[in-house]
């Protein structure tokens, strides 16, 4: 398996912990999977009361062994749930703190959301979980091509094999793909999956 060497651009990711009352009024946290959250993750720091809900893709229902009261949704597939995100943040107040555990590309969607209607990156924190997949942005044509898990992809669009850089662009939520061969046309580095 081949990891992506880390350079300044590229994300770090850290477990959620939901914040306490007194630096939030809101809690939003969105999962991917059911499976990927721990129920110790719905236990705010404090005691004192603040709304949590919980989105959840996948038709789920999520039982907490913790006295925590929060609001929970689950959607049948992520066009309802990024449209359900959407609706919450055009309300949202400030005080809102945003968490979001899943793969790459799921985080990065949601972090494009959030940033459109106007949280920061202090009020957001990103868990990554399940297998290494990646959004690759081939520079040659502009494409981006979603979940790539390997480090190198053909372009649907353009047909070059990208080369999966390590510079990662927060802006388009994916990696830099260049063409692999660029320097010596028909020689390609081995195929790899890629790991964390």
């Amino acid at each position: 398996m081949m990891q992506i060497e880390a350079i300044p651009s590229t994300p770090v990711y850290f477990p959620v912990q939901i914040a306490a009352a007194a630096a939030a009024q809101q809690h939003l946290l969105i999962v991917e999977r059911a499976e990927w959250l721990k129920p110790e993750q719905l236990n705010p720091l404090s005691d004192a009361a603040s709304s949590l809900f919980v989105y959840l893709l996948g038709n789920t229902i999520l039982r907490s062994s913790t006295q925590t009261q929060y609001e929970c949704r689950s959607f049948n597939d992520g066009q309802s749930l990024w449209a359900m995100v959407e609706a919450f943040l055009s309300q949202a107040r400030m005080g809102l703190r945003l968490y979001v555990i899943g793969s790459e590309p799921f985080l990065w969607q949601a972090s494009a959301i959030a940033t459109r209607y106007g949280m920061t990156t202090d009020a957001m924190q990103l868990e990554l979980a399940g297998k290494p997949s990646r959004n690759v942005y081939c520079i040659h044509c502009r494409h981006t091509i979603r979940d790539t898990g390997t480090n190198l992809v053909t372009c649907p669009s353009c047909d070059k094999t990208l080369a999966v850089r390590a510079h990662f662009s927060r802006r388009l939520g994916a990696y830099i793909g260049v063409q692999a061969d660029a320097e010596e046309p028909g020689v390609l580095p081995p195929v790899e999956e890629l790991r964390r």
